[in-house]
């Protein structure tokens, strides 16, 4: 029968002989339970340390040593890599008779580790949004294959490269050397926790929201948002402060005024257009005020007809700057009848189509059921 000291002395020599595992074993009563103060060290990085109510960890990071209870484990998950560059991982076993005990001893915690850096990511992506949060929600949304940031008021297309560039310069406060594997998985937990579902159409209030009133029928400014059917019945309250929480991706670029005063030179311009015409005037104050909104209810489209040098320019122009440029599209007549001639009209309030000019090889039973389509709300152009 071999004395304590050559079982241990054997014990430690199978370890050894292991080329993924160094380890030294000491012998006692056949239990792999760690005593009071046993300590188990990966690679000088992480220890484990037995006490009453679980383990203390310890982790030794580029930083400096973070010391966490067991429990909280997954709150910081930076050693990963570390555990994956190196061939050899050096464990301080306590009571531990063979090396099937230590192996499954080094498998378990390679495990929790693991777990730990998977849920590491998943709140360092949460710390970097709680860092942008306002109004109790996140101002970055990702909505049918695109991440969109808030602007004060709306939410405008962000590009990918900005968004990875973002994520690693705060990654990089908690990582001494940030790989492309992770950044990709935390953009894949960005992705999931900011995630709004492709159903949504935009302008909606975000899921969990109090609606004071309709999206559609919100106008969004730089300075507040205001229902507008409500307001023009005379209702003070329906002006309420911007917010994250309603998913607009259009606004206007000037501030709401209650007491702005009245548009002369445009009146006056509206004037020598159709001296004798309030109604047609009337028509185009009606036509602006639709287009402020991203409604379509009325089935109608605009045209203006004219000799040139009229004013049509002017006013198509002086529409667009009040629906926003960004908010708006130009598209010619005949780019309607090809396979991506709705394409520009995505995402935008306004399409204004400058000279209604038709060639001799334009597509115009398509360009006409795209119009209808557009129209009235629907697909088939019926």
């Amino acid at each position: 029968m071999k004395s304590p000291a050559n079982r241990e002395h054997g014990a430690g020599q199978r370890l050894e002989n292991n080329s993924m595992l160094q380890a030294r074993a000491k012998v006692g009563n056949g239990k792999a339970k760690s005593p009071p103060g046993a300590e188990i060290n990966i690679l000088g990085a992480i220890t484990f340390t037995a006490a009453p109510g679980g383990y203390q960890v310890e982790i030794d990071v580029a930083s400096g040593k973070l010391a966490i209870p067991a429990a909280a484990l997954d709150s910081y998950a930076a050693c990963r890599r570390e555990l994956l560059k190196r061939h050899a991982v050096r464990l301080v076993l306590w009571e531990v008779e063979d090396c099937r005990i230590a192996r499954e001893a080094r498998a378990a915690w390679l495990e929790a580790v693991d777990i730990a850096v998977q849920r590491g990511r998943a709140t360092e992506v949460a710390s970097y949004l709680k860092s942008g949060e306002l109004d109790g929600v996140y101002q970055v949304r990702f909505w049918r294959g695109t991440f969109w940031l808030w602007r004060k008021g709306w939410y405008g297309e962000l590009p990918l490269s900005e968004v990875r560039s973002h994520l690693a310069g705060h990654l990089n406060q908690h990582f001494a050397k940030l790989t492309t594997g992770i950044t990709a998985n935390c953009l894949m937990q960005l992705q999931a926790q900011t995630l709004l579902g492709s159903h949504v159409e935009a302008p909606a209030w975000l899921p969990g929201s109090d609606a004071p009133f309709p999206a559609s029928e919100t106008l969004v400014c730089r300075n507040m948002m205001v229902h507008l059917p409500g307001y023009l019945d005379g209702a003070e309250r329906l002006c309420r402060p911007l917010t994250p929480r309603l998913f607009s991706t259009c606004g206007l670029d000037f501030d709401f005024e209650r007491d702005a005063p009245a548009p002369v030179e445009w009146q006056k311009f509206l004037q020598t257009l159709w001296p004798d015409d309030p109604d047609s005037i009337d028509t185009l104050r009606e036509w602006f005020g639709y287009s402020l909104l991203p409604d379509t209810s009325q089935h109608k489209i605009l045209m203006l007809i004219g000799p040139k040098r009229s004013g049509k320019e002017t006013v198509a122009r002086v529409l667009r700057r009040l629906v926003g440029e960004r908010n708006s599209a130009a598209p010619t007549l005949a780019s309607l009848g090809t396979n991506f001639g709705l394409q520009p009209l995505l995402g935008k309030t306004l399409a204004v189509i400058g000279d209604a000019r038709l060639g001799g090889r334009a597509d115009l039973p398509q360009i006409t059921e795209r119009l209808l389509s557009i129209s009235g709300e629907d697909d088939s152009g019926d």
